[in-house]
Parts: C-alpha cells; sequence; structure tokens
C-alpha cells in the first residue's frame, strides 16, 4: 500500500520517520434496476421477478439493496 504522506516527528536531536496510510478501503456500489410500484427486481428485458410482466421504462427506478434485503429507492 502506498503513503499518502511522509514526513518526520522531531523530538530535540531525534527525527522519527512516520508513513501515513489510508483507514478505509474503496467499495463500488452496484445498484438494481426496480419496478416502481412495487420495488421488485427487474431482468435485463425489463422484466418484473414478481409478476411476470415487461415493464416499461417509466415505471423503473434505481435502488441499492441493504445486507437486511431491504431496497433504498434512489431518485
Amino acid at each position: 500500500m502506498k503513503a499518502l504522506w511522509k514526513g518526520w516527528l522531531s523530538f530535540g536531536l531525534i527525527n522519527i520517520p512516520v508513513n501515513l496510510y489510508s483507514g478505509t478501503k474503496e467499495k463500488e456500489l452496484s445498484f438494481h434496476l426496480l419496478h416502481k410500484k412495487d420495488l421488485s427486481p427487474i431482468r435485463y428485458a425489463r422484466i418484473c421477478k414478481k409478476d411476470g410482466k415487461e415493464i416499461p421504462w417509466e415505471d423503473v427506478v434505481k435502488g441499492y439493496e441493504l445486507e437486511s434485503g431491504d431496497m433504498v429507492v434512489l431518485t
């Protein structure tokens, strides 16, 4: 891992090298296409997994799935 910052701590005649590293990892978010009416996931062909019907684009919303399985709709 590459240091974000390098420097020195000085105490009188004593110099101590210091490196600063990131304490977090970058994580990508994965969004899902959802049926606006009931928030069920939509397949690539915009087919609602819940009722099997094709969904027009105006009824498609984006959402993020939480660890609990609940969906958060983004507007």
